[in-house]
C-alpha cells in the first residue's frame, strides 16, 4: 500500500504539546515517502523535517491551506525551482537516509551501545588550601574546574581552609554549597605570611586538619590535589590507599625545587633530601599527573614519572569574563581609570601575586628611568612577599607615577585586566618550569600585549614567540624593557595587534573551556 503513496500525512491535535516523533513518520521515512506534517510550531518534528528536507510543515491555517500544501508537494511547485520528479526523488532518498542514520534497528543498537559505553558521572574531591571565594590564582583555577565538572555531570566537592590568602583567622563558613559544589573548610591561618617558620606551621596545621576531615568524607572516585600547601598531595595518596580513590596530582609548582631555587634550602641538605623523596614518591604513586607546561613536564619526567601518566594542561582564562570591556578598546570607560585618577595615561600593569619566584629588579630600574614621564602609570595590584621591595624602592627614590593597590574582586576582573595598556609577567632565573604565572592567560583574554621578564626557556616566553603577542626580556635587561614600553606607548597600533593575536591564541588553545574539557577527559580515562 505504501508503494502507491506519493505523500504521507502526519497530523497532531493542536493541543498536543509533545515533542515525540510519531511512529507513522518513521514508517514514511523507511518507505522513502515525503511527508506533510500538520503540527504545532517549534515542534521537534518541524525542525527535523525542515533541516533534512523530507517534506513540508503546516503549523496553522484551515483545510484549504492544508490542501494547497499537499498540491504543492505533489505537483512539484515548491518555490517553482524544481520539477515534480526531481523533488520527489530527492525527498525519498533523503528520507531513507534519515531513517537509516537515526531510526533503523542498526542505528538504535548503536545508540544503546554508546549510552552503555558513555563515561559515568564521577564524584570528585578537590584539595587546595585556597578555594572560592578566594582570589588567588590556584583558588580561581580550582573553582573554574569544579564548576565545569559539576555542570558537565560530575559531583564535585572541595576541601580548603577557612582563611583567605594571606589572612589570619577563620572567616569563611565551615560548610557551604556554591553552584552545587559542596565546600568543606577546616582550620585557619594563624600567622598570615610573616616568616618562613610561621608559614611552615600554618601549612602543617592545615595538612593535618585536612587529612582528618578527608577521612570523615564519603569516598570519592577521584581526588585532585594541588600544591598549596606543599605536600597536600600526601592526603590524596592516603585516600588512594585507604578508600581506593584515584589520585591526580596537579603540579601548580614543584617542591622542593621552588625553595631550592629561592635559596631557602640548600641542595643536598637533609631537608632537601627528605622533601625530594616525598615529592618523587607522590608523583610516581599518583594515578595521573597534570603539569602546566613543557618545561615543567621535562622536570617531572626527570623525577622518574611514567610519561603515560603525565598530561600537560596550561592555565587558562575566559575571554567572556572581559567581553564587553576590552571589545571596543575604549579606555575612557574603564572604571579603574576614573577611580584611581589615571585618565588617558599609558598604563603598565602587574596584577596578582609577587612572590619568591618573581624578580622585580628590572622593573624597579625601569621605573627609576621613567619616573619623569607623567604620561605613564605603573599599576601594581595584588600582594606577595616580594611586593614590599617594590614599595620600599618607590618610596626611597620618590617615584610618583606608581599606583599600589590590593587584590580586587574577581567580579571586576574584566575591568582590571583591560586597565593596562601592557601587562608585566615575571619569572626569576632558575624558576623556569617550576611555576607558570596564570596571569599571562588573563592578559591574552583581555586582548592586551605582555612584556615577559625572565628566562627564555620558560613556557611564557615560548608562547609569546609562537603567537607574537608581546615581548620577552631577560632579567636584568632594563634597556630592552624600557625600549619595549616606549614602542608600545608610541605606536598604539602595535599594542592592539599583539593583543588581538594573543586573544586569538587564547580562544584557539588556552580558554577555560578547552582546559577544563581536557581535565575531564583526563579523569574519566582513569575509569
Amino acid at each position: 500500500m505504501l508503494e502507491q503513496c506519493d505523500v504521507g500525512i502526519v497530523a497532531l491535535d493542536p493541543r498536543h504539546k509533545s515533542h515525540n516523533i510519531p511512529g507513522k513518520f518513521l514508517t514514511y521515512m523507511q518507505a522513502g515517502i515525503p511527508v506533510l506534517a500538520r503540527i504545532n510550531p517549534h515542534n521537534d518534528l518541524e525542525s527535523l523535517i525542515n533541516s533534512e528536507r523530507v517534506g513540508k510543515v503546516c503549523t496553522g491555517g484551515d483545510a484549504a491551506t492544508l490542501q494547497r500544501m499537499v498540491e504543492e508537494l505533489v505537483d512539484g511547485l515548491v518555490d517553482g525551482l524544481v520539477d515534480n520528479q526531481e523533488m520527489l526523488d530527492g525527498a525519498k532518498q533523503r528520507g531513507r537516509a534519515l531513517w537509516m542514520r537515526l531510526f533503523s534497528t542498526k542505528a538504535a543498537v548503536e545508540q544503546i551501545v554508546r549510552a552503555i559505553e558513555a563515561p559515568r558521572s564521577q564524584s570528585v574531591l578537590i584539595l587546595n588550601q585556597f578555594f572560592y571565594p578566594d582570589v588567588s590564582a590556584t583558588a580561581q583555577h580550582a573553582f573554574d574546574l569544579a564548576c565545569y565538572l559539576q555542570n558537565n555531570g560530575d559531583q564535585v566537592s572541595a576541601l580548603a581552609s577557612r582563611s583567605t590568602y594571606g589572612q589570619s583567622g577563620g572567616r569563611l563558613e565551615a560548610d557551604e554549597t556554591v553552584h552545587g559544589i559542596r565546600i568543606h573548610r577546616v582550620g585557619s591561618n594563624v600567622f598570615r605570611k610573616r616568616s618562613l617558620l610561621s608559614r611552615s606551621v600554618d601549612f602543617t596545621v592545615f595538612n593535618l586538619a585536612g587529612f582528618l576531615k578527608a577521612l570523615t568524607l564519603p569516598r570519592h572516585d577521584v581526588v585532585i590535589c594541588l600544591t598549596t600547601p606543599p605536600f597536600i598531595a600526601l592526603i590524596g595518596l592516603f585516600l588512594r590507599w585507604i578508600k581506593g580513590s584515584k589520585f591526580v596530582f596537579w603540579t601548580m609548582d614543584l617542591y622542593p625545587e621552588v625553595p631550592l631555587a629561592a635559596g631557602v634550602i640548600k641542595r643536598g641538605s637533609l631537608t632537601h633530601r627528605i622533601f625530594d623523596r616525598l615529592d618523587r614518591f607522590c608523583l610516581t604513586q599518583a594515578d595521573a599527573v597534570v603539569v602546566l607546561g613543557r618545561c615543567m613536564r621535562e622536570l617531572v619526567l626527570a623525577k622518574g614519572v611514567d610519561p603515560a601518566k603525565v598530561t600537560t594542561i596550561t592555565p587558562w582564562a575566559d575571554a567572556d569574563e572581559v567581553r564587553g570591556v576590552h571589545g571596543d578598546g575604549d579606555r575612557a570607560t574603564n572604571i579603574y581609570r576614573a577611580e584611581w585618577e589615571i585618565g588617558d595615561r599609558f598604563v603598565i600593569e602587574y596584577s596578582g601575586n609577587c612572590g619568591i619566584g618573581h624578580d622585580v629588579s628590572s622593573v624597579c630600574q625601569a621605573m627609576l628611568e621613567l619616573r619623569g614621564d607623567d604620561q605613564i602609570r605603573w599599576v601594581f595590584v595584588g600582594g606577595g612577599v616580594t611586593r614590599p621591595r617594590i614599595e620600599e624602592f618607590v618610596q626611597k627614590h620618590g617615584i610618583k607615577n606608581v599606583i599600589m593597590k590590593p587584590y580586587q574582586p574577581r567580579a571586576r576582573l574584566g575591568d582590571l585586566l583591560s586597565l593596562g595598556d601592557v601587562h608585566l609577567v615575571l619569572v626569576a632565573d632558575r624558576f623556569e618550569g617550576l611555576l607558570l604565572p596564570s596571569k599571562f592567560y588573563g592578559v591574552m583574554a583581555a586582548a592586551r600585549p605582555t612584556i615577559y621578564i625572565g628566562p627564555a626557556a620558560s613556557e611564557v616566553a615560548r608562547v609569546i614567540a609562537e603567537e607574537s603577542c608581546g615581548f620577552a626580556v631577560a632579567n636584568g635587561d632594563c634597556a630592552s624593557l624600557v625600549a619595549a614600553i616606549r614602542q608600545l606607548q608610541s605606536i598604539p597600533g602595535s599594542a592592539e595587534a599583539m593583543g588581538a593575536r594573543g586573544l586569538a591564541a587564547l580562544e584557539r588553545a588556552y580558554s577555560t573551556r578547552i582546559g577544563c574539557a581536557a581535565w575531564q577527559r583526563c579523569i574519566r580515562q582513569l575509569g
